[in-house]
């Protein structure tokens, strides 16, 4: 760069802030869930290993309510799941990924899903 140039960080003034109405929220995941806390994932972030324990992915994003997600709940000691009547005999055991972070479920409860 030429000595005296004129770059563009001294034209300009330091940039707005994005207000919030425009931006997309960042994503939250199980993980991060407070104990407590409450939220739904989609129906695929549910595992079910060969001895039939069942793990919701520690990735798993938070979102909506919809037909297809399933209610979760952070305890003190792992997680709660809501399954609807829809989901009976969707979930077969399989080999658990090790490369996947799994949170242990606790409970199952039964529900039907509002919409």
């Amino acid at each position: 760069m030429e000595k005296g140039s004129v770059t563009a960080k001294n034209l300009m003034k330091e940039p707005i802030k994005l207000p919030e109405k425009f931006s997309k929220p960042q994503k939250q995941f199980v993980r991060d869930m407070p104990v407590g806390g409450e939220g739904y994932v989609g129906g695929g972030q549910l595992r079910v290993g060969p001895d039939l324990s069942v793990y919701l992915r520690a990735r798993a994003t938070l979102e909506k309510n919809t037909f297809l997600c399933m209610k979760v709940k952070r305890e003190e000691d792992g997680f709660v799941v809501w399954l609807s009547k829809h989901d009976y005999e969707v979930y077969s055991p399989s080999p658990l990924d090790p490369d996947i972070e799994l949170l242990p479920v606790i409970r199952i409860e039964e529900w039907t899903p509002e919409l």
